[in-house]
Formats: structure tokens, C-alpha cells, sequence
């Protein structure tokens, strides 16, 4: 998606529709980015979307930010983990070290 994209594709929103399509076709993993990779972490709806998947999915739930394009925060810390883990994400997506800016060795434990 480009950045000046403001109407984000139906078949890409975390919607119960959606969630209901991924489990009619036996989807085993659901993965849920942070809607808009320029929105803050504060803004970002990820949390109330791993909940909804969690409500419609029976699989695994993969939730997180691959990189910060647009933002000046970090896409994850201790902070994030914990909400994204609190909301019901079984795992995280998270870059690998050293790929974007506050993924590091020190960080990454």
C-alpha cells in the first residue's frame, strides 16, 4: 500500500466476515499488522482487532508491526508485547534485530 492510501481494501480489514472466511477455508494462522504502518502504536487498533479474531478464529493468532515506515516509535518494546500479548495475540511478529530502528541485541530479550 502506498503511504497516501486512505481507504484500506475490504479484504484486507480484520472484520468478522473476514475472520469467518479465513476459518471457512481452514486458515491455522491469522496474522494481524498494525493497521497503518504511519498511525502511532497509541492509534493503532491492533489490540481490538486480536480480540475480535480471538471471538470468530479457533487458530493462531499473529499480531504485530514488521517495521516503523512513516513513525518515529519504536514498532515493539516491552510495552507493546505486553498489550498485544494481554489482547489475546499467541504470537508476535516482530522484525528481526538489527532490520529497523530500536531492534537490537539489547532489546530483543
Amino acid at each position: 500500500m502506498l503511504e497516501t492510501r486512505l481507504i484500506i481494501p475490504a479484504g484486507r480489514i480484520c472484520s468478522k466476515r473476514n475472520i469467518k472466511i479465513s476459518r471457512s477455508i481452514r486458515l491455522r494462522l491469522y496474522l494481524l499488522n498494525r493497521k497503518s504502518w504511519y498511525r502511532s502504536n497509541e492509534s493503532s487498533n491492533c489490540p481490538k482487532a486480536i480480540q475480535k479474531a480471538k471471538k470468530y478464529f479457533t487458530g493462531v493468532i499473529i499480531a504485530g508491526k514488521m517495521h516503523g515506515a512513516g513513525s518515529k516509535e519504536p514498532v515493539m518494546n516491552r510495552a507493546i508485547a505486553k498489550e498485544l500479548i494481554e489482547a489475546g495475540a499467541d504470537i508476535l511478529l516482530v522484525p528481526a534485530v538489527g532490520t529497523v530502528p530500536w531492534i537490537h541485541r539489547r532489546s530483543a530479550h
